[in-house]
């Protein structure tokens, strides 16, 4: 109580049908009665009559209160004291027990069943062994408090529907099992240690209580708050309501909270250290998850999860899981899972997992630094499932990929994927990824083949996004891969920019792909190979490494884009590749501006100029060509170059400040051409 000084509280006595409230120390002494005594004690538990007596100046009194409380003495001591002081008649155990309605321990169960009411217990240890037993009226049972009044508690209990069952300021010792059911029952600041507690079609509530038990509730209303749970097997939910708030659930031998066909809630609560999983909810259950922390779940090596979410539905907002031990930080076969605000991160096994049609729903939250080091677990893992992220952050895996798609439909909306290990996005066998307004960067290590975005098999489309800085790899690869990229910048990745093989297709809209490659090493801006591409209104250009775009045994259709400013080439295609340009502009590019090898090309409506060394505007090698309305100028070397097994077909071709503006052998057809700066035969 706060420090009320001298003032005295009045203390409340039922009184026949009245209430009385007592101020004065003499009319107290009147009421020093059996059938008064409940309230006395009620004063006594509450603060109140150490205040009646302080404020009347009864120190003496009311300091042997206080200490009486602190040393848990035995509450018909502290009367008898009060009354030797008071010079009044003491309390005979006989008559207390009486009017308690506590008539002996032997005989106290059956009285508390019958009964029913208000009821206070002394300090000492009692026995309550239940045997099919009913209760069929209220209870209010109120112990002296912790450490204090100790119950051995088991059995069964039936309640009527409207009976409720208060158990307050106890110890419980759960003999084997205590098992309740029907009615309300509600533990308030209470210890209870061993056993199981089943609750069968009952309220329950478990308030301020410290249990180290199973709990089994079937087909039950469960509230848990402010409480500990611990030491027990399970929490375990069948069929029931659940909400755990303000609360702790660890140390349990198996899972902290296990749920089937049941409704969750768990607000401001930590779930940790248990021996299995976290949490599992399985068999349409719900889980709504706010606030809270749930962390270092499971074992070493053995494969279980912070959160594992089976057939059913789970939400999960400003909370954060980590440090699993074996597995996953959140787990998912046939489930939806919405995520929001939220992190997740340090988990030993992926960061989150989801299998067999479920659903990812992930929102402005951060995934991080899951995995193991040297081991394929990645960031983020969906398979045969759908998974939507945005405004989100997945980074710096410790072994595996950020997000990795199996047989998977992905959509990235406003996210950042960066600092993993592996890939940064992986897809593959059927798999599709929509990527939009989003930045993939910095992923991989160096020296290895770790790419920023990597498809196989599968289709992705990327728009209004960035793709740069990858540590080893290319910015996207595609084998046997559909990819449709629009808006976006890939640049200054260590690789190629764009690297598509085996009967992939690209089609490369109002992009720009730059800076890409490694001087010193062969790595073209676009590579393009057994494939085909469609670049349109896009820019190529600086490359680092190697020539804008290659193509190998490829098909590659350019239109209005330029390319220009690249290390080696601007364009190049060897090996029965076909390259179809239109209204495009290739210039400035260090070596020989179009280069050509035992492939086709056609050439038209677009200027090839400046490159920056001895190379030729357009090298054409046992190859067919075919340019019209193209101008060809100021090249250091040749402005259009055909060399031996060679078919050229020149139509409204203009030529200037070229150092020669056509060589050729005698295999080649010209109209309306103007070669201002002359042309040669071999």
């Amino acid at each position: 109580m706060f420090n009320l000084g001298r003032i005295v509280i009045g203390i409340n006595i039922k009184d026949g049908d009245s209430v009385k409230c007592i101020k004065e120390v003499n009319e107290f002494k009147k009421y020093f009665k059996d059938e008064y005594l409940i309230y006395i004690l009620k004063a006594y538990e509450s603060g109140v009559l150490k205040q009646f007596f302080y404020g009347h100046g009864k120190d003496e009194i009311s300091e042997m209160l206080e200490q009486a409380k602190l040393n848990g003495k035995p509450q018909f001591e502290v009367l008898n004291d009060l009354a030797k002081i008071l010079g009044i008649s003491e309390i005979k155990s006989e008559s207390v027990l009486k009017n308690m309605r506590i008539f002996d321990k032997e005989i106290l169960l059956d009285n508390l069943l019958e009964n029913g009411g208000e009821i206070y217990l002394m300090a000492d240890t009692y026995d309550f062994k239940f045997q099919n037993s009913k209760l069929l009226k209220n209870i209010f049972l109120r112990g002296s408090g912790l450490n204090k009044t100790l119950i051995n508690i088991g059995g069964e209990l039936y309640l009527d529907d409207d009976v409720e069952m208060i158990i307050e300021n106890f110890d419980l010792k759960i003999i084997d099992s205590l098992k309740i059911e029907n009615g309300k029952v509600i533990f308030r600041n209470v210890s209870i240690d061993g056993g199981s507690i089943d609750l069968t079609s009952t309220f329950a509530e478990l308030d301020n209580v410290n249990v180290s038990s199973t709990i089994n509730s079937y087909s039950s209303n469960l509230i848990v708050s402010s409480s500990k749970i611990f030491g027990g097997e399970s929490l375990n939910l069948i069929n029931s309501q659940s909400e755990i708030k303000n609360s702790q659930i660890y140390k349990m031998n198996g899972n902290g909270i296990d749920a089937k066909s049941s409704n969750v809630i768990v607000d401001n609560s930590e779930i940790y250290e248990n021996l299995k999983n976290g949490i599992v909810i399985k068999e349409s259950s719900t889980l709504t998850l706010t606030s809270s922390n749930i962390y270092k779940n499971g074992r070493k090596d053995e494969w279980y999860h912070q959160i594992w979410v089976e057939n059913s539905y789970a939400e999960i907002s400003d909370s954060r899981i980590f440090e699993s031990k074996g597995g996953a930080g959140i787990y998912g076969v046939f489930a939806k899972i919405v995520i929001k605000n939220s992190e997740i991160y340090e988990n030993s096994g992926r960061g989150i997992s989801i299998r067999e049609s479920s659903m990812l729903i992930l929102m402005s939250s951060n995934i991080y630094k899951n995995g193991r080091k040297d081991e394929w677990y990645h960031q983020i893992w969906v398979e045969n499932s759908y998974a939507e992220i945005s405004d989100s952050k997945i980074h710096e895996s410790k072994g595996g990929v950020g997000i990795y798609g199996n047989s998977a439909k992905i959509v990235i909306k406003n996210s950042e994927v960066y600092g993993n290990t592996g890939n940064g996005i992986g897809m593959i066998d059927s798999s599709t990824l929509t990527l939009t307004s989003s930045n993939i960067y910095e992923n991989g290590m160096k020296d290895k083949s770790y790419h920023q975005i990597y498809v196989e098999k599968s289709d992705a489309e990327i728009s209004d996004s960035r793709i740069f800085e990858s540590k080893g790899g290319s910015g996207i690869y595609g084998e046997s891969a559909k990819l449709v990229i629009k808006n976006s910048e890939v640049y200054e990745n260590l690789g190629n920019g764009i690297n598509i093989k085996e009967s992939s297709t690209l089609t490369l809209i109002s992009s720009n792909i730059y800076k890409n490659g490694t001087e010193g090493k062969s790595y073209p801006q676009i590579w393009v190979e057994k494939s085909d591409a469609e670049v349109s209104d896009s820019r190529i250009f600086e490359s680092k490494g190697r020539s804008g775009i290659y193509g190998e045994s490829g098909k590659l259709v350019i239109k209005n884009s330029e390319v220009y400013e690249n290390l080696w080439y601007g364009i190049e295609i060897k090996e029965s590749s076909t390259l179809t340009l239109t209204s495009s502009n290739i210039y400035k590019n260090r070596f020989t501006q179009i280069y050509i090898e035992k492939s086709d090309a056609e050439i038209s409506d677009s200027k090839i100029y400046e490159n920056r060394s001895e190379g030729d505007g357009i090298y054409c090698i046992s190859s067919k060509i075919v340019i019209k309305n193209s101008e060809v100028f100021e090249n250091q070397g040749v402005g259009i170059n055909i060399r031996r097994d060679s078919d050229a077909y020149l139509y409204s071709v203009v030529t200037y400040k070229n150092k020669i503006g056509l060589k050729h052998y005698p295999s080649i057809s010209k109209e309306n051409c103007d070669f201002k700066d002359g042309y040669q035969y071999r």
